[in-house]
């Protein structure tokens, strides 16, 4: 009962809204939770509804049968529903969620993540870059990380990893590091800006993803616009944009994969053009780009030329 006077509520606040001038061409929604009440708006004022969508509880199947109806009965009303990746979308689409689909991806704030003309070299160290939540789930994927580099240390020393990101789990994890033995080569950062994220992005040479389940990975997506090369898991959203020229992709949840795809990634670091690979990624993620797929939905949807 409670939610549906929640949804009434969200229209009262729209009725007053417009009554003060405000009426707009399009209501651009994001996420399943908020796409109920902007269809029922939509379609009482004549408005175009579009819904964009990027959370992981559609490939996690954490999805209560309350959350699936939202989906159920608000997508196939949106004039266009725009998954993040084509991974998101088949998960929409098996739960027997239906709608008008196009894939638009995350943006990247180019003024802040671009590549360095010239970084800073650590002699006999090559630095690995991870940015993450540190939460219970171990959906990021840390502890095979941490296994793979505690087996990675019995064969080469010629790395470092700083981790970027807090969450509940972060002494968990810490005394996890400590326990593998590993605790000097892994650095816990905590929080940073997103300006300080892009500097560590110029600063570091290769950028990890080790996740279990990723619908995008905007910080992924951050790292290949920096030009760093990356090596990510078969988790989903980055496989729709990481080929063999931007860096490795190998099986979610094998620390021993994950182990070899770093060892290949520290001998073969040369092999990877920063240029190529932060030019490529900007045509895909750059606020232009997305700004003019999304400029074209938008007059679509509302019925213009």
């Amino acid at each position: 009962i409670s939610y549906f006077v929640s949804l009434l509520s969200i229209v009262q606040a729209f009725r007053w809204i417009r009554r003060r001038g405000f009426r707009p061409d399009i209501l651009h929604a994001h996420v399943y939770e908020t796409a109920v009440p902007a269809v029922i708006i939509g379609k009482l004022y004549g408005i175009p509804v579009v819904i964009t969508e990027h959370t992981s509880e559609f490939p996690r199947k954490r999805l209560s049968r309350f959350k699936i109806w939202k989906a159920k009965v608000s997508f196939p009303f949106a004039d266009v529903i725009m998954p993040v990746s084509h991974f998101l979308m088949s998960s929409i689409k098996s739960h027997g969620i239906w709608g008008r689909f196009s894939v638009v991806p995350n943006v990247v704030d180019t003024r802040l993540f671009y590549p360095t003309r010239k970084k800073k070299v650590e002699k006999g160290v090559i630095r690995l870059l991870a940015v993450s939540l540190l939460d219970e789930t171990h959906n990021k994927g840390l502890p095979l990380l941490f296994k793979s580099l505690a087996e990675l240390r019995l064969q080469r020393e010629d790395w470092r990893l700083e981790l970027i990101g807090d969450g509940p789990a972060r002494l968990d994890y810490e005394r996890m590091v400590k326990g593998l033995g590993i605790q000097e080569k892994v650095s816990f950062c905590g929080i940073k800006t997103k300006a300080q994220v892009a500097e560590h992005m110029r600063e570091s040479d290769i950028f990890v993803l080790p996740s279990l389940v990723e619908t995008f990975s905007v910080a992924c997506a951050e790292a290949l616009v920096s030009g760093l090369p990356v090596l990510v898991t078969s988790c989903g959203g980055p496989e729709g944009f990481v080929d063999e020229t931007m860096g490795v992709t190998v099986a979610a949840g094998d620390s021993e994969a994950l182990r070899n795809g770093l060892n290949f990634m520290l001998d073969n670091l040369t092999h990877f053009s920063p240029r190529y690979i932060s030019a490529h990624s900007m045509n895909l993620f750059g606020p232009h780009q997305v700004g003019r797929r999304l400029h074209e939905i938008y007059v679509v949807s509302s019925g213009g030329a």
